[in-house]
């Protein structure tokens, strides 16, 4: 799975924003500090993707299923190429090709991967 990122990614051009100030107490920055860290963000981050995401929790979420998508299409890229090559022999060689019901194997764990994946966003809504 995808390491999360302390920052934001690099936009082109950068970010020409305005910087916002917010004043907080001792017992406040304490509780931010240790949310933007349970993260492996920092404050600012977590007070911009509270803002915009409408918490905290969902903003994590929200990243974590994107990398989680991301590792799904790495994944199911690298069985349909394997699959794909399985094809190629059958058809030059027209012989069952001993690796076949292993790729089939992966193909339906990747399968299941995304029913639970996709059950889960649902799960979300």
């Amino acid at each position: 799975m995808a390491e999360m990122r302390r920052q934001q990614p690099h936009l082109p051009g950068g970010r020409r924003g305005v910087l916002h100030k917010v004043r907080v107490t001792a017992e406040q920055e304490t509780v931010l500090v240790a949310k933007a860290e349970r993260h492996g963000w920092t404050v600012a981050r977590l007070l911009a993707e509270s803002a915009l995401q409408g918490s905290a929790e969902e903003a994590a979420q929200f990243k974590l299923l994107t990398s989680e998508l991301f590792d799904l299409q790495r994944s199911f890229a690298a069985v349909g190429n394997n699959l794909n090559q399985i094809a190629r022999a059958t058809n030059a060689t027209m012989e069952w090709q001993p690796e076949t019901l292993g790729a089939l194997r992966d193909l339906d764990v990747e399968l299941t991967r995304v029913r639970a994946y996709l059950d889960r966003v649902e799960a979300l809504r």
